[in-house]
Parts: C-alpha cells; structure tokens; sequence
C-alpha cells in the first residue's frame, strides 16, 4: 500500500488551465500509433479481470465439494481451478509485457516529440522558459502522462468493472452480507483519500527537500575551489549543509509516518468487514441460508471490492495534477516554431548588409537601434563597443535567432527570409563566447564540422592560426580524450577548438562572438593574423565581435556601437586620431596593460 502514497509525491500542486476536452483532444492522438497495442492490453486486462472474478466462486464451490466430501467435484473444480490459474498467468503476462511495451513506446516516442518541438522553437519562446522546468516537462510530466494515460486509464476502468463486478457477485451471493457491509464502502474511500492528500503534501515536501540537498552538493562540488579559497566561507558551507540535510530527514520520517499510519486503519476496516461477516455468516449458515463455500468466496470478493476502493480514491486524488502536467505537455509541444524561411539554397558570395535595424527583447524597448553596417567578403569586420551595447543581439539577428522589428538584414542583397533557415546557418557559422565541446577526441570535435577533413588538412589549418603547440600539448594531441563538457581542458582550449571547427566547416560569413576572450593576447593576435590571411584566400567574410582592441586593430573595418547604435566606423588608423569612443576605449586599455 505504501507505494501508491509514495508515488503521490511526484506530482506538483497545479490546476488545470486548459478544459479535459482540450487536454484530451491533444494528448489522445498521441496514442493513435500504438492502438493495435492498446487494444491487445485492454482485452488482455478484461480477460484478466473475468478470470480473477472467477476464482472466489470456484474455491467456494471447492470448499463446498470438500465438506460434503464429493470427490468426483472436488477433482472436477481442481482441475478448473488449475485450468483458470493458468490461462490467468498466461493473460497476466500477456497483459504486463503489452503494458511495458506500450508504456515505453509511448513515453520514447513523445520525449522526441517535445526534443524536436524544443529543437526547433523560437528562441524569444524559449527566453521566458525556465530550463530546469523545461527538463523538468522532457522527463518527469512525460513518465506521469505516460503511466496516466496508458495503463492508468485502462487499470482504473478495470478497477471500476472489478469493483461492479465484485458487488454485484456478492449482492447475488449474499444480499444480508453485502448490506452490513455496505456503512464501511464510503468510510474506506474516505479514509484513503484523506490519507492520499496527506501523503501527497508530505511526499512533496521530501521531494523538495532532497531537490535542495541535491543542489546544495552541486553547488559545493562545482565551486569546490572557490570555497577552498575561502577558508572562513567552508564552515558556513558545511553548517548550510548540515541544515537542509536534517530538513531533508525530517521530512522523510515525516512521510514515512503517514504511511505507516495506512496500514493500520485499512487493517482495522479490513478487520471489521471480516467480523461481520464471520459472525453473519455464521449465524446464516446455523439457519442453513449460506454454506461454507460461499462465505470463503463471500470474503475473497470482499478482499477485490476493497482493493479497488483503495486504488480510485488515490486516483481521483492525482487526476487533476496528472491532467496538468498533460497541459505542461500539450503546450510545449505546441510551442511557436521558428519560420522555416523561404526556398532559397543557391550559391553565396557572403556579402552582409544590416539596413536600419531596430529590434529588443522586449516591447518598446529596442536594444540595437537604426543600425546600418556592411560585411564584405574576404575581409574582417569588427563589431566593438561597451557592455551592452547591441554587439551579441546583430549576431543573433543575422542568425534570424529573432527577427528584427523594423529595416532588413541581406545576404548578398537577399533578404535572410527568403532563404531556407537551415541553410543559411549552414553557410554561416557561429561561435558563442562559451564554447561548446563534446566527449569523444579533440580530433572527433574538430570533425564535426566537415568529417571527411584528414588529420594533415587539420594540422596545417592549426598551423595556420598559429594554435597548433596548445593543443599538441595535450596527452596524445589531437587524439587527446575530451571529457564530458571538456571538464579536462581550459576554458581557452574549448574556445580553440569551437573555433578551428567552425573554420573547418568552410562556412561563407564567419562570426566570432568573443570567442577568444579566454586565450592570451599573444595567441589571440596570431588567430586574428590567420583569420585575415584565410578570410582574403578563401573570400569568406569574418565578423569579430570583441572588447579586447589588440587583436581587433587588424581587421579591415570596425563598427562602434553605443547605446544601440552605431558611434563611429572606420579602420583602426582612421578612428584613432577622432579621439572619439574607440579611442577613449583604446587608450584606456592601453593604460591598464601597460598597468
């Protein structure tokens, strides 16, 4: 009995925004693809439930045989006891294998669903979702609709049938016992349903409370060599510790205290039922109205009745919070989608032109503001400027992460909507100031950009960038292991890595994003020297997104933004002598390195 409570804690206290009607006619199609697997586990429950009604009439008809010692009935209902024993075990493994196998198809089938609907949403969708909750929906709202509506609705039909069932057998058995029984059927559903709302509050405070405990020994292990550094802050560290841990225990012997009080009350109401009815059916069978084979299968039914009393009112109690993550589910996977563009997949030169651009993140407050810029092929633009002044937010745009409120972004004097989104993110390549690396080999990473790429024609391009010796460095070089997330290399490491495969994967517009904020000047002033030297070979057209000037005071062109807008644009030798906020930028970061 103590897992039905305990299941009741993964559930999350929410109603239901949406009618059932709607719930319903989103989720139900979902179970379209496997209703040849329904049906079988439907009549293979059915079956089961007939053939479990079966059993009490033939063991009192047994019991019957074996008082009045007729042999000849007592082999004859043996043998159908054994013959129904058997077909039972056959359906019921019929039925768990068919269960298992819908339940996980189901659940596969509609993670990859909600992966591809998160895939491919738009990222201003995406901004007001928090992550945890999103994952959150992807594992454990899919494993609580998966079990509702599969074997959750066809097992509470079935306990419905079962408890009709049960009813009307013992009505027909015995309608004496079946009324002095009938005061303790609304007691036991009340009883257990009080004790499921319970159980529920208390399951979720433990649920909780180890959510804490558990974000409390990431955070200790992630920023282990932060709190090192801080001797004084460890004993604090430890004390919060010691705090949300004995939270966590508290509120884990607090639950196992309601659900060790269930057993007992249930036991008590099951002790009740079989009073009355071995003192009834005593009484009735000295006035000769009941045999002793009906008595045992009297109790048998009254041991099914009961069950299912149990089983619905723990049901009714979650319904509503597995109808909403339902709602949680149905509304990601109808969650806005990225415009797929127009048909356009043809050649491209690389020529980028923002016109009059004005977007934000939210309404009436644009972030890039009227900004007209030029990127040509072959050359090195720079996009440079304070902290928050719109540089990130034109690489997104160009990428059409988002669309901008008003003016337009060309390539190659075509508008980025008329071309099909995943191509254009194929001819232009994007790296974040936040590499992305994966486990495998450095040369694996490196690959995935242009797999048939030979280990020689990765070399020179190292050696071209003049990064080679950092990662040759490695234990193994190229064929050096990468850990989960690159755990085992520097942040400069990644950041090469993330670069070099772009490079490799030969887009048209390159657009670095402070990519080499974590690299030494030195080697960030011979990427740039490279990326000039293959930008003009192969008339790719490199944008460079940077606080750091050095290494920004080689490209072709640079673009000042301020406040959303573009300030002043020239080369490095034109801007210098406006003293103007390049210059103010220049001279100030010329100060504090010479510092």
């Amino acid at each position: 009995m103590g897992w039905r409570f305990r299941s009741l804690g993964k559930f999350d206290e929410e109603r239901v925004g949406l009618p059932v009607s709607e719930i319903a006619k989103q989720v139900i199609p979902l179970l379209k693809p496997y209703k040849h697997l329904i049906i079988v586990f439907i009549i293979a429950t059915m079956a089961r439930l007939a053939l479990s009604l079966l059993f009490p009439l033939v063991m009192g008809w047994l019991v019957d045989s074996a008082v009045t010692g007729s042999v000849e009935k007592l082999m004859e209902y043996s043998l159908l006891f054994l013959g129904i024993l058997s077909i039972y075990w056959t359906v019921g493994f019929a039925r768990i294998y068919y269960m298992s196998l819908l339940g996980q198809n189901f659940v596969r089938d509609l993670r990859e669903r909600l992966v591809e609907a998160i895939l491919r949403a738009r990222i201003q969708a995406l901004r007001t979702e928090n992550v945890g909750r999103i994952i959150s929906r992807v594992m454990n709202d899919v494993d609580t609709i998966g079990d509702m509506f599969t074997s959750g609705l066809v097992d509470t039909v079935a306990d419905i049938v079962s408890l009709v069932g049960a009813f009307l057998i013992m009505v027909s058995i015995s309608y004496i016992l079946t009324m002095a029984l009938l005061p303790l059927i609304p007691l036991i559903f009340i009883i257990n349903y009080r004790f499921a709302i319970k159980a529920r509050r208390v399951y979720r405070t433990a649920r909780k409370a180890i959510a804490v405990v558990t974000s409390k020994v990431e955070q200790e292990v992630s920023g282990a060599s932060v709190v090192r550094s801080f001797y004084s802050r460890r004993g604090l560290n430890e004390a919060e510790f010691r705090r949300v841990s004995a939270d966590y225990a508290e509120a884990s012997v607090e639950a196992t205290r309601v659900v060790a009080s269930v057993n007992p009350v249930m036991m008590l109401m099951r002790a009740i039922g079989i009073a009355l009815i071995l003192y009834l059916g005593g009484v009735l069978y000295e006035s000769g109205s009941i045999s002793v084979g009906t008595i045992v299968a009297f109790y048998a039914y009254l041991e099914m009745f009961f069950k299912p009393l149990q089983t619905l009112a723990i049901f009714f109690n979650t319904a509503q919070s597995a109808l909403a993550a339902a709602e949680r589910i149905v509304n990601l996977l109808l969650i806005d989608r990225e415009d797929e563009g127009g048909e356009y997949e043809g050649s491209v030169k690389g020529l980028v032109e923002f016109d009059s651009i004005i977007f934000g993140y939210e309404p009436e407050q644009p972030v890039v503001d009227n900004v007209s810029l030029r990127v040509e092929p072959g050359r090195v633009t720079a996009i440079v400027g304070p902290t928050g002044s719109g540089k990130s937010t034109l690489a997104k745009l160009l990428l059409r992460f988002y669309d901008p409120w008003s003016g337009s972004i060309k390539l190659d004097d075509r508008d980025l909507r008329e071309y099909r989104l995943s191509f254009l993110r194929k001819v232009i390549a994007y790296v974040p100031q936040e590499p992305v690396v994966f486990s495998g080999t450095v040369l694996d990473n490196l690959r995935m950009g242009k797999p048939e790429m030979t280990k020689r024609e990765i070399t020179r391009l190292l050696e071209d960038l003049g990064v080679a010796e950092i990662l040759n460095v490695l234990p193994g070089g190229l064929n050096a292991k990468v850990l989960e997330e690159g755990r085992n290399l520097s942040k400069g490491q990644r950041q090469i890595i993330s670069l070099v495969r772009a490079v490799l994967a030969s887009p048209k517009v390159l657009v670095l994003d402070e990519a080499t904020s974590s690299v030494d000047i030195e080697t960030e002033l011979r990427i740039h020297a490279g990326l000039r030297k293959i930008a003009k070979a192969k008339g790719m057209s490199v944008i460079v997104i940077a606080h750091r000037l050095v290494p920004v005071a080689m490209a072709d062109y640079i673009y000042v933004l301020d406040k959303g807008r573009v300030v002043e644009s020239g080369s490095h030798s034109e801007l210098l002598p406006r003293n103007g906020l390049y210059a103010k930028l220049w001279k100030t970061q010329i100060v504090t390195t010479t510092l």
